[in-house]
């Protein structure tokens, strides 16, 4: 199984267990679902979870007179999805007619009307340019302090003081990303 796509899947599964006399072994990890039954039960029930898996990943369907648009956003899904889901929400009400859908953690699906899609998708490259542009300056600087001797995690000079134990500098650690997060990134 897909790692994205588990959660719903578990539950099918589980369906499919309760009303089918196929018996279901799911591995520990989720990884794996072991099918045991007749020829036939085995293929359907296979032929049923893959279908389940597909449309959990792949892209959603769409009706006459709708189109589809695939954004790839990378690292960027967190700026698209928003906190709880706050920019999609905002762009999907300021183009009605239009969803968004984002599958695998860094493919973003827009479908509807084809002039909400284009609005919606215009503003999540815009987001995915931004945060792309943040990130790579944020490793610029990062790079260029630590040529002077200076670290963005420590924010103390490479030298300054080291854990006799670990031979680490010590200091606070912000994982490099402080220009981000000033600009509210």
């Amino acid at each position: 199984l897909d790692p994205s796509a588990i959660g719903t899947v578990l539950k099918q599964l589980n369906s499919l267990r309760e009303n089918s006399d196929v018996r279901l072994d799911v591995s520990d990890d989720r990884t794996t679902v072991k099918l045991i039954g007749t020829q036939k039960e085995v293929a359907d029930a296979k032929s049923t979870i893959i279908g389940w898996i597909d449309a959990e990943l792949g892209p959603p369907k769409v009706g006459p007179g709708e189109i589809l648009e695939t954004i790839k956003i990378g690292s960027a899904a967190g700026k698209v999805i928003g906190r709880s889901g706050a920019t999609i929400t905002r762009l999907e009400s300021e183009a009605p007619g239009a969803s968004i859908k984002i599958k695998q953690g860094n493919v973003c699906y827009v479908s509807g009307k084809p002039e909400s899609v284009k609005k919606i998708k215009e503003q999540i490259e815009e987001i995915v340019a931004k945060h792309n542009e943040t990130v790579a300056r944020v490793q610029q600087e990062e790079k260029a302090l630590t040529k002077t001797g200076w670290s963005m995690q420590t924010g103390q000079p490479v030298s300054a003081s080291k854990d006799a134990a670990s031979n680490t500098a010590i200091g606070n650690d912000w994982g490099g990303f402080q220009a981000a997060l000033q600009e509210g990134w």
